[in-house]
């Protein structure tokens, strides 16, 4: 087996580190750049084992970095690692004030038409594109979802399901 020296192992659990720091970064930077949320639709149903996860690595990167000298740049990944899972656990399906945020971001002038099921999956077609499923809508909220929709989308005949 080659041998990898220490000090190269430390620069790719470095280099791993800053590449997990800018994903977070621009996770963030994505949901503040849609505006105020309009309207929270849920989250996933992994989060929380990804919160447990995070919270887990959390610790063992803690304790890498301040109880375990040789494994410092390991113990910052596992850190960046857990903010990771913790950024991850917190995505929701939102309608926001500059368009859709779920497991991607369409903002309002990328999407054509929508289409909101009763039984609440959530369809859009992008300009140019074909029908995409964005996400789901409890039933609860499925009224005031097809208002926020319809008051920024132009209506589109027969896409529209009533409820």
């Amino acid at each position: 087996m080659l041998a990898v020296p220490h000090r190269a192992t430390e620069w790719g659990w470095f280099i791993l580190a800053v590449i997990g720091v800018a994903w977070a970064t621009v996770e963030l930077c994505r949901r503040r750049s849609l505006g105020r949320v309009l309207l929270d639709c849920g989250g996933h149903g992994q989060r929380e084992m990804q919160l447990g996860f995070g919270v887990l690595l959390g610790a063992l990167g803690l304790f890498a970095l301040l109880f375990v000298p040789s494994d410092r740049f390991r113990g910052f990944y596992w850190m960046v690692d857990a903010c990771l899972l913790l950024v991850s656990s917190t995505r929701r399906f939102q309608i926001r004030e500059a368009g859709v945020y779920g497991p991607k971001c369409f903002r309002w002038e990328q999407i054509e038409e929508y289409y909101l099921s009763p039984k609440g999956g959530l369809g859009l077609k992008l300009r140019g594109s074909d029908w995409i499923w964005s996400g789901r809508v409890p039933a609860d909220l499925w009224r005031e979802a097809n208002e926020l929709l319809a008051s920024q989308l132009p209506a589109q005949p027969g896409v529209i399901v009533a409820a």
